[in-house]
């Protein structure tokens, strides 16, 4: 599989890394699927709080 450096950025490289049916999968498994489909489905909460996580500013690495 091979993708080019400018589509593996921000949310991108997080779908490229944690396969959305992966992210579905443990969505079920704990239990937290959608009841009803909205505009913000689970999977792409999930990758947004990934991504807040991930590329905070308030980040620091040392």
């Amino acid at each position: 599989m091979s993708a080019d450096i400018g589509e593996l950025s921000g949310l991108g490289l997080l779908t490229w890394v944690y396969r959305p049916g992966l992210v579905d999968r443990v969505v079920a498994a704990c239990g937290r699927g959608e009841q009803r489909r909205r505009l913000l489905p689970a999977r792409l909460v999930v990758y947004f709080v990934l991504a807040l996580a991930l590329f905070s500013p308030a980040r620091v690495w040392r």
